[in-house]
């Protein structure tokens, strides 16, 4: 077997982009999962495929007081029902954020001084965060400093306009649009590979809610499809158009 427990360290260690060398978490957590994968089978003879949770992350602190106001946020951001991602991810920006405070020698929120936020998110930029990423973390950063009076006074110091990590996809044109329905109704697709398309080009729906899609989401007496957005938490009805069934 070439496989070693050293070999799986090292791969799941290689975790910063290629390139610019600044650490990913998503490379991280994706290389942490494959070693997960390989791991079982070698060792149970059986695939598990159950995701590894984000949270398994544990932040350290040096200051005991930033441990406490860490967990506080954390119980305040499930309170408010968070998906566990963002959760996630509001929670490792924070706990930078305190590790960086910490190297500057504070002990205290109250120590935070004018441009100690700006500094930080440019020292993220050059350590570990894409500038177009940065719209993933400001928000949770708006949330920990709104959370006591003395820090609130720092969320002018946040960038209040982020540049898009992806450019927004044009719409199909409506030659584009009928050459796919067309395609859609001549090919040998399946019903259930071509109500998916359909749903994904005439909704736009995300496609982990097109995924998480049941038999009992489809009120087929009223004709509409009953779902709550995984991203937004949101409920919806979408009509059941004909073309669906």
């Amino acid at each position: 077997m070439f496989y070693t427990k050293q070999l799986g360290k090292a791969f799941v260690e290689d975790c910063n982009y290629i390139g610019t060398d600044k650490f990913s978490h998503h490379r991280f957590y994706f290389h942490k999962r494959c070693v997960h994968i390989l791991e079982t089978l070698i060792y149970t003879g059986l695939v598990d495929w159950s995701k590894c949770s984000s949270n398994e992350t544990r932040h350290s602190f040096g200051v005991p007081l930033f441990e406490g106001i860490y967990t506080d946020y954390i119980m305040f951001l499930k309170e408010e029902g968070m998906k566990p991602s963002t959760l996630c991810t509001y929670g490792r920006t924070v706990a930078y954020f305190l590790n960086y405070i910490e190297t500057k020698g504070y002990k205290s929120i109250e120590d935070l001084c004018r441009g100690d936020v700006t500094d930080f998110i440019l020292a993220m930029c050059k350590e570990r965060w894409h500038p177009k990423c940065l719209g993933s973390y400001i928000p949770g950063m708006k949330k920990f400093l709104a959370m006591s009076k003395t820090s609130s006074i720092f969320i002018r110091e946040l960038p209040s306009y982020m540049p898009r990590k992806k450019d927004i996809i044009e719409v199909y044109s409506d030659k584009e649009h009928e050459q796919l329905i067309n395609y859609l109704n001549k090919s040998d697709i399946s019903k259930r590979d071509k109500a998916i398309c359909l749903l994904s080009i005439e909704t736009g729906l995300r496609a982990i809610d097109i995924s998480n899609l049941k038999l009992d989401d489809v009120d087929w007496k009223n004709e509409v499809i009953h779902l709550v957005q995984e991203k937004t938490n949101h409920a919806i009805d979408i009509p059941l158009r004909p073309s669906y069934r």
